[in-house]
C-alpha cells in the first residue's frame, strides 16, 4: 500500500469522460507540472500513512515489553523496506531497549534486534557500526545456540555482508563459507537458504577476483533456484545476473548478455521497469556491450540504472556511486573528458560520505580521476590521483594483492609521459612482479608487462635488457595467441627496433 500510494502518477489517470481526462491533465502540466504535483501528493499520502502508523504505536504502549518490541520490529522492517532508514535504525532502537529491559543483554531476541539495527545501518551506509551490531548478535548466537546454528549462520552472513561492504573480502567470504557450511549440513545441498549462501560465497570470490571459483558458486545457486521456484522467479534472475557478472569478469562478454537478458525480462515482468533489481541487469548488460565496444549504447543503459536508482533509493546511495562510475567510463571511452570527469567525481562524493576515506571502491574513483586526467593531458594531476589509490589498495589488501597491479602500472605509465623514465622503470618493474606472484609468468596477460618493463629499458638505452623483455613477452604471445596476433606482432617489431639499436651501437 505505502509503496503504491508513494508512487502516483497523475499522467497515468484515468476518467470516466475522456475529454475530461485531457482537460485536467493540461491544467496540471502547464501549472504546477507533473513531477511537481505528483510529488506533492505522494508525499501527502505517505505522510497520511506515517501519522496512521505513528497513532498505531501510540495505542501499542499498553502491551507488555516484549510484545511492543515485536511490533516495533513489524514496522521498522516495513520503513526498511520503504527506504525510510532512519525511522527503521529508530523503531529497531526502541525494539531493542525493550528487549534489553525484559530479557537482558545476552539474549537471543536482544541478538535479532542488533542484527537489524546492523541491517539499517548498513543501508544508511554506516557500515563500521553495522558490524559492530551484527558482532554482537553473533556473539550471543555463538554462545547460546552454538557454532552449527542456523541462527548462528544468519549472523555469520551479516557480519560477512558488513565486511564485504567495507572492502574486506578475504575476511567476508570466511564468514560466507563459515554460515554455507552450516546450511549444507542443516538444510542440505537443495535448500533455498544453502542457495542465497552459494551467491554469498561467490560474490566474496568476485570481489577477489577470483571468477571461476564463483562461478561454481553461482551455478550452485542457480541450479537450486531453477528447481525449487522456477526459471522466471525474481531470486533466481539474481543467479543469472551474478553469472552474468562472473562471465562479463571472465572476458565473455556476449554470453554475460544472455545471462543479464534473461535477468532483466524476469525483473521487468514480475518487479517492474523501475525496481531496483531490473537497474541493476540494465546496468550489467550495460557492462558487457561496453565491453563489446559499444559505449554509446552502454551509456543509454548506464543512466537508465542510475536514474532507477536515483529514483528508488536517492541520489547519495552507494549502489548510485558505481552508476556514476559506469557513466563516466563510458563517457572517457566515447572522448567526452569534461563529462567523464564530472561523473567520476559525483561517484567519489557519495563514496567518501558513505564509505569513509579507505575503501577498494573509492581507490577505484581515484584510479579513473587519474585516467581521465591523464588523457586531458595533466600527467601530473593524475599522478597524484594514481597513487591516493595505490596507497589505499596496499592499505587494505597489502603490497603483494593483484588489486594492486593496475595502479602501478598507470604510475609507471603517467611517469613516462613525465620523462621520468628510471622512476617509471621502477613502477613496471614492481606491477610485473605482483602479476607474476599472482598470475604466473606465463598467463597471457603478463605479456603486456614485460612489454612495459622493456620499453622503460629501451628509453634508458639498456637494449640487450629491454630485448630480453621483448622476448619474454613475444614468446608468451605466440604461444597463448599465436604469431598472427596484433600482439606478437607489435612486440616482433619492436625487438626489430631494439635489434637494430644494438646494430648500431656496434
Amino acid at each position: 500500500l505505502y509503496e503504491a500510494l508513494g508512487n502516483t502518477r497523475v499522467e497515468f489517470a484515468e476518467a470516466s469522460v475522456e475529454s475530461d481526462r485531457i482537460r485536467i491533465l493540461k491544467l496540471v502540466e502547464q501549472k504546477p507540472g507533473f513531477v511537481v504535483f505528483n510529488n506533492t501528493v505522494n508525499e501527502f499520502l505517505r505522510s497520511w500513512i506515517h501519522r496512521a502508523i505513528n497513532s498505531l504505536l501510540m495505542t501499542q504502549k499498553a502491551m507488555n515489553r516484549l510484545e511492543y518490541a515485536s511490533f516495533f520490529d513489524r514496522v521498522g522492517h516495513f520503513f526498511l523496506r520503504n527506504k525510510e532508514l532512519e525511522k527503521a535504525e529508530g523503531l529497531f532502537r526502541q525494539a531493542k531497549d525493550a528487549r534489553v529491559a525484559e530479557l537482558g543483554q545476552a539474549h537471543s531476541e536482544t541478538a535479532n534486534s542488533f542484527n537489524n539495527i546492523g541491517l539499517a545501518l548498513q543501508s544508511l551506509g554506516k557500515h563500521e557500526e553495522a558490524l559492530l551490531e551484527h558482532k554482537k548478535a553473533l556473539t550471543i548466537h555463538e554462545s547460546e545456540f552454538g557454532k552449527d546454528h542456523l541462527s548462528t549462520a544468519t549472523s555469520y552472513i551479516n557480519v560477512g555482508s558488513a565486511l564485504r561492504d567495507l572492502g574486506r573480502y578475504e575476511d567476508a567470504l570466511v564468514e560466507y563459507r563459515k554460515a554455507q557450511k552450516i546450511r549444507e549440513y542443516k538444510l542440505g545441498n537443495d535448500h533455498l537458504s544453502t542457495a542465497i549462501s552459494f551467491n554469498h560465497v561467490g560474490s566474496a570470490l568476485c570481489e577477489l577476483g577470483r571468477h571461476e571459483e564463483a562461478l561454481v558458486e553461482y551455478h550452485k545457486a542457480r541450479k537450486i533456484q531453477e528447481s525449487q521456484l522456477g526459471n522466471d522467479h525474481p531470486s533466481t534472475a539474481i543467479s543469472y545476473n551474478n553469472i552474468g557478472n562472473a562471465l562479463h569478469k571472465l572476458g565473455n562478454h556476449k554470453e554475460a548478455m544472455v545471462q543479464c537478458q534473461k535477468a532483466l525480462e524476469i525483473q521487468e515482468s514480475k518487479l517492474g521497469k523501475d525496481h531496483p533489481g531490473t537497474a541493476n541487469s540494465y546496468h550489467n548488460i550495460g557492462l558487457a556491450v561496453y565491453c563489446l565496444g559499444d559505449h554509446e549504447d552502454a551509456l543509454v543503459k548506464y543512466r537508465k540504472a542510475l536514474e532507477i536508482y536515483e529514483s528508488k533509493l536517492g541520489k547519495d546511495h552507494p549502489s548510485t556511486a558505481n552508476f556514476h562510475q559506469s557513466i563516466g567510463s563510458a563517457l572517457r571511452k566515447l572522448g567526452r573528458y569534461d563529462e567523464a570527469l564530472l561523473e567520476y567525481r559525483k561517484a567519489l562524493a557519495i563514496q567518501e560520505t558513505k564509505l569513509g576515506k579507505e575503501h577498494p571502491n573509492i581507490a577505484t574513483s581515484y584510479h579513473n580521476i587519474g585516467l581521465v586526467l591523464h588523457k586531458l593531458g595533466l600527467h601530473e594531476a593524475a599522478l597524484i590521483e594514481y597513487e591516493k589509490a595505490l596507497m589505499i589498495q596496499e592499505s587494505i589488501f597489502g603490497k603483494d594483492n593483484a588489486f594492486t597491479i593496475i595502479s602501478h602500472r598507470s604510475i609507471g605509465s603517467t611517469l613516462r609521459k613525465l620523462g621520468r623514465y628510471e622512476e617509471a622503470l621502477v613502477a613496471h618493474r614492481e606491477a610485473l612482479r605482483i602479476q607474476v606472484c599472482t598470475l604466473g609468468k606465463d598467463h597471457l596477460d603478463t605479456g603486456s608487462f614485460y612489454n612495459y618493463v622493456a620499453l622503460m629499458l629501451h628509453k634508458t638505452g639498456r637494449y640487450e635488457e629491454a630485448l630480453e623483455e621483448y622476448r619474454k613477452a613475444l614468446e608468451i604471445y605466440e604461444t597463448k595467441v599465436g604469431k598472427d596476433h596484433p600482439d606478437a606482432i607489435n612486440t616482433k617489431n619492436k625487438i626489430d627496433l631494439v635489434l637494430d639499436c644494438l646494430a648500431r651501437n656496434e
